[in-house]
């Protein structure tokens, strides 16, 4: 699935920002992070796998540059735990830093 815009619609008038426009005008998610890579579900055990893509990211180069999509999983940066949600959905305790997400790492 392609990276897509973040859409607010109110108030008016409606905007569509990537996440660096998204970050730089509005300064909402600082720590947010844009990636490119593969999710597999093993449908039995209900793990979730990433891995890099083996296909490249679309877009004018330009863009991928602004974008700074990272295309390795070990390179995603973990982020401040919120305290209202101490542990994912399978319960493990997120600690101070998690990964970005529901669930505390990912296998």
């Amino acid at each position: 699935m392609g990276g897509g815009y973040l859409r607010v619609i109110y108030p008016e008038p409606e905007v569509c920002l990537n996440l660096p426009a998204w970050q730089e005008f509005c300064g909402f998610d600082r720590t947010g992070q844009n990636a490119w890579f593969d999710i597999g579900l093993d449908p039995e055990t209900l793990a979730l796998r990433f891995s890099a893509s083996a296909e490249a990211p679309f877009g004018l180069p330009r863009q991928l540059e602004r974008l700074a999509l990272l295309r390795d999983p070990a390179q995603v940066a973990p982020v401040a735990a919120d305290p209202r949600t101490p542990a994912d959905l399978r319960g493990v305790d997120r600690g101070d830093s998690a990964l970005p997400g529901p669930l505390a790492a990912w296998e």
